[in-house]
């Protein structure tokens, strides 16, 4: 509930801003200094399906997220290439086909950072290209028993920051522009062997158990990696 908190308040916190248009608007261009170079700073909020590889965790599942953010677009000398970096909240990590009594769903609640080179691949930037690297911030994991509406661990041996690529097509309209994009995490976010740890649940009706005497086992569960798709409208 808090992770959802946090996203509806960026969300709403993004909205606050009066955006006009997709496209740059080359009668009110915005300057940086003296330079004269371009600038946009938009929102973008969509769905991202999620998963994990993780060889050792059972009957992994595809699993849909909410995701959106503020993204900064900034064009060199009024051409087809663009910097553009953004700031964006999502839910990503995974789903498992297992019993009642077994684990059931991995939510990792991120901020990510990606930046990348944006190329036109026409004059009017209607049809874009982007790639680049990404800095991810793990706010808060999530980990649920059965079909429990609380997580049972909401603290887990994972890695505060993980690493990435991201390639996405825009297709920029007028007034609204839609994206496609993939993220590929690079970095091992397990610190170690999950079933190791040894701090108690701390939500669910499970509070008196740890990670080690949850099915299947968790035993050997020392990789995990993200994987995701966006979807998203930006404004």
């Amino acid at each position: 509930m808090i992770n959802r908190i946090l996203f509806c308040f960026l969300i709403l916190l993004a909205g606050s801003y009066s955006l006009k248009a997709q496209l740059y608007d080359s009668e009110t261009y915005e300057t940086e200094s003296e330079s004269g170079k371009p600038y946009k700073l938009g929102i973008k909020a969509g769905l991202t399906p999620t998963w994990i590889e993780s060889p050792n965790m059972q009957n992994t599942k595809v699993q849909f997220g909410l995701q959106g953010g503020f993204y900064y677009r900034w064009n060199f000398n009024r051409n087809r290439l663009h910097l553009q970096t953004e700031l964006t909240a999502a839910f990503k990590g995974a789903k498992f086909a297992n019993s009642e009594a077994e684990y059931k769903r991995l939510s990792l609640f991120y901020l990510d950072v990606p930046v990348y080179l944006m190329l036109s691949l026409d004059d009017k930037h209607s049809h874009n290209v982007l790639f680049g690297p990404m800095i991810s911030y793990l706010v808060r994991p999530s980990f649920y028993i059965g079909n429990e509406l609380n997580p049972s661990f909401t603290h887990m041996p994972l890695k505060d920051f993980d690493f990435g690529l991201s390639a996405v097509y825009l297709k920029s309209f007028e007034m609204v522009g839609l994206s496609i994009s993939i993220k590929y995490g690079l970095r091992n976010i397990a610190q170690y062997n999950l079933a190791n740890y040894n701090r108690v649940a701390s939500g669910g009706t499970n509070t008196s158990v740890y990670l080690k005497d949850i099915n299947p086992s968790l035993n050997g569960v020392d990789f995990i990696r993200n994987l995701s798709i966006e979807l998203s409208l930006l404004f």
